[in-house]
């Protein structure tokens, strides 16, 4: 959940801890200053930031005047070129949203003076291109509120919306679009208030909600496909069960299910194995401190729980560390005896090799990581942060990243890590808050592949999902077509994919370059760009309406040659192949008028062994692939055969290398 004081003691302790220090004098009012402009960035030298250590994002950091426990996204709330920072004060009240250069978004920030533990979140609600911002808050009125605005600042109609009395907000709101209209809905859960909510963009609820959900939902909701069948869950986790619910609210079968009385804090979920269906990760604080994962039906899967012998106050986050296609399970802890640990899983249970990593002796790791390439290795790396004041990037094998921890100077930094590219400038950077105020955004040089960032921030997306979401797209495939190479491949099936991007290389492997200026919506792409001579190497990917994008998807290559062309100039027909690649050949045929056409393949000994096509086709020109397999859908293996074409009274035949 996002990081707030949980408890009686641990407040106790912050407040001790703001308001003393180690010997007990009152901290130097400096050290907590209200600036003269609290919502613009200030200068390093009066920060006595070392830039040298890792560099700022010009503008960066900007002090806010109160606790930063909450997220920092990143999100293109006009449409245009930069991205805006998107934060909000604990304590005071207050919705930030900044320019990529640290200055105030034009009418922000705005002010709805209550306590909000959650993160604003913002989504473009009407489909127009322009964003709205919405977050919880608990009012001095004592009950529980959601408050929305247009980009312009201005309060949306219908909101705020407030909850019954004696009701409490701890979690952020979750966007999604739950009845598939194209507007998008306000996922809320209440900690003190029994009940999760879905809301239209005009604050009226959804039909079939609210649904109850008792005992203090800490964490967001999540938002998923649970069960495989392309449409959307709810899934909440309280202090005594999970709960789950259709989109029309009816719950889901083995729902609800109880695993309390335990403290749980935080909630994921995502396909750990490959199976098709979700998984869902909980962690837990005090007597039990561990991390448990259910299954799609509630049923807690073999291997697990899995203990840390110390409090989970992050929530989990999930990533394919070893590049095995399947995910791993990453979480901070708060202590073991007086090393501080950050741990990571397999979906059996057992630990990644070389985790869990060290951070800091005796401080506590309560950051949620984000998990992506940020070095451009090929390999996912975790960031985190610590309350030992830095932030920290470990390797696959949890070894440190050269040159980090970053170290802020001033407090500990529990809020959540988000990546991005800000200023479009094509390298990352790495926001976070930290409890003294400030906005940190770090500038690295290593280029931004969407494709290679996993976990990109709170609850994985910036519509806080926390639904690892969207899988690679599969069944790639391609050939030479005249002069192109055409590929095609399965649709996703997640309700909110918008589209696929396209890569290519001229060698097997990342890195790859992206062919695609936006996500293209059809499930084939033409390369019109190749070359004779070259082999070329395609991926992949598919990308969601809240700005992340999956992993690439399996790689082909298709070797651009000379088209074969079987009939001279002036005869009627034409017919052509493209020499077969990673088992796949594009067959191609012009007709200058309507004619049957049959296509066999015969091996050497005169048997014809496949039908690749026996049916009438109009004038004009034509390309099938074909799978390289025999009658029986079995693959063929590497020699000498012979593709036969005939069209109407024409027939030719062409002998084929098959090469495996």
């Amino acid at each position: 959940m996002q990081r707030y004081l949980r408890y009686s003691t641990m407040f106790f302790c912050v407040l001790f801890f703001i308001t003393t220090n180690a010997e007990g004098s009152r901290i130097d009012d400096r050290y907590y200053e209200d600036l003269s402009d609290v919502t613009q960035g200030i200068q390093s030298e009066k920060l006595d930031i070392d830039r040298d250590s890792m560099p700022y994002q010009t503008g960066w950091p900007v002090h806010l005047g109160g606790w930063l426990w909450n997220a920092v996204s990143f999100i293109n709330a006009d449409g245009s070129g930069n991205l805006e920072v998107l934060c909000a004060r604990t304590t005071n009240g207050i919705v930030h949203l900044k320019n990529c250069d640290g200055t105030n978004y034009a009418n922000w920030p705005v002010t709805f003076g209550q306590y909000n533990y959650g993160a604003p979140v913002g989504g473009d609600m009407h489909d127009d291109g322009v964003m709205e911002v919405f977050t919880g808050a608990n009012t001095s009125m004592g009950y529980a509120a959601l408050y929305g605005w247009w980009l312009t600042g201005g309060a949306l109609p219908g909101f705020p919306v407030y909850f019954s009395t004696g009701s409490q907000a701890h979690s952020s709101p979750v966007i999604s679009d739950l009845d598939y209209d194209g507007d998008l809905e306000i996922v809320f859960s209440l900690y003190e208030g029994d009940s999760t909510y879905v809301l239209h963009h005009d604050g009226t609820g959804l039909q079939g909600w609210p649904q109850a959900s008792p005992t203090n939902v800490r964490d967001s909701p999540v938002v998923g496909d649970l069960d495989g069948d392309g449409d959307l869950e709810v899934i909440v986790v309280t202090a005594s069960a999970l709960y789950a619910w259709h989109d029309d609210g009816t719950a889901c079968d083995g729902y609800p299910r109880n695993i309390g009385p335990y403290y749980t804090d935080g909630i994921a979920m995502g396909d750990l194995d490959g199976d098709g269906y979700g998984e869902i990760i909980v962690t837990t604080v005090g007597a039990n401190n561990n991390v448990r994962v259910y299954d799609y039906d509630g049923q807690m899967l073999s291997g697990w729980p899995q203990s840390t012998g110390a409090s989970l106050y992050a929530e989990p986050c999930l990533g394919d560390l070893d590049g095995d296609g399947d995910l791993e399970i990453v979480v901070g802890a708060t202590g073991i005896g007086t090393e501080y640990h950050v741990h990571a899983w397999h979906h059996t249970g057992v630990a990644v090799s070389g985790w869990p990593a060290i951070t800091a002796m005796g401080e506590w790791c309560q950051s949620s990581a984000a998990i992506g390439d940020i070095d451009n290795d090929g390999d996912m790396e975790v960031v985190i942060g610590c309350d030992d004041s830095e932030v920290y990037a470990f390797h696959h094998d949890a070894s440190l990243v050269e040159d980090w921890p970053i170290t802020n100077p001033r407090d500990q930094v529990s809020a959540p890590i988000t990546l991005g590219d800000i200023d479009r400038d094509g390298d990352i950077e790495v926001g976070v808050g930290s409890l003294d105020s400030l906005v940190h955004i770090w500038d690295l040089s290593a280029t931004l592949e969407m494709a290679n960032i996993e976990w990109q921030t709170y609850h994985h997306d910036h519509w806080f999902t926390g639904w690892y979401h969207p899988v690679p797209p599969v069944n790639l495939s391609g050939g030479l077509s005249g002069s192109q190479v055409e590929l095609v491949w399965s649709e996703n099936s997640e309700p909110d994919v918008v589209g696929y991007n396209v890569y290519r290389s001229l060698s097997s492997g990342y890195p790859y370059t992206k062919l695609t200026d936006e996500p293209v919506a059809d499930t084939s792409f033409i390369d019109s760009t190749v070359s004779g001579g070259n082999t070329y190497y395609y991926v992949v990917t598919a990308c969601i309406k809240a700005g992340s994008e999956s992993r690439y998807s399996n790689e082909i290559d298709v070797l651009v040659t000379a088209i074969q062309e079987i009939i001279k100039e002036g005869f009627e027909n034409d017919f052509w192949f493209a020499s077969p690649s990673r088992g796949t050949s594009v067959i191609g045929f012009n007709l200058r008028e309507r004619s049957p056409v049959c296509i066999r393949v015969y091996n050497v000994l005169g048997e014809e062994i496949a039908s690749v096509l026996n049916s009438n086709a109009d004038a004009g020109s034509h390309s099938i692939m074909w799978d390289c397999t025999d009658r029986s859908g079995r693959k063929l293996p590497g020699g000498i055969y012979f593709l036969n074409f005939s069209a109407g009274e024409y027939s030719t035949t062409k002998k084929l290398l098959l090469v495996k």
